[in-house]
C-alpha cells in the first residue's frame, strides 16, 4: 500500500501482478472553507467513497468467500466488520441528531 494523499487517498498494488496498473482507493475529501463573519462549511475537493461503503464491500466480498469455503475465520472476520460499520453508522446517527453532521465540529 502507497499512501498518495494521508487519510484520503491509497495506491495498492495487484495481488498477482504486481507490475500491473496499480488500483486506486480515493476517500471523499473535504476541507472547511468560509469567511471570518460566516460560519465555516466543508466544501469538497475530491469525490470519493467512504469508510462505511468500502467496509460493506469487504462484508459482502467475505460473505461470497464464505459460501464457497466456509471457516470460523470468515465469520470472525464477519463479525468484526458489522460491528466496525455498526459503530460508525452509530457515529453518523449521533452526528446527524446533534446537527454537526458534515462539519468540522465536534
Amino acid at each position: 500500500m502507497k499512501v498518495l494523499t494521508p487519510g484520503y487517498k491509497y495506491e495498492l498494488e495487484n495481488f498477482e501482478n504486481p507490475e500491473a496498473f496499480n488500483q486506486t482507493i480515493q476517500f471523499i475529501e473535504k476541507v472547511e472553507q468560509g469567511a471570518f463573519d460566516e460560519e465555516p462549511y466543508l466544501v469538497t475537493i475530491n469525490d470519493g467513497t467512504t469508510n462505511e461503503d468500502l467496509i460493506e464491500v469487504l462484508i459482502d466480498r467475505i460473505q461470497f468467500l464464505n459460501k464457497i469455503l466456509p471457516s470460523s475465520y470468515n465469520e470472525s472476520a464477519l463479525n468484526g466488520l458489522k460491528e466496525v460499520l455498526k459503530a460508525l453508522n452509530e457515529r453518523t446517527a449521533l452526528r446527524a441528531a446533534q446537527g454537526v453532521e458534515g462539519t468540522n465540529k465536534a
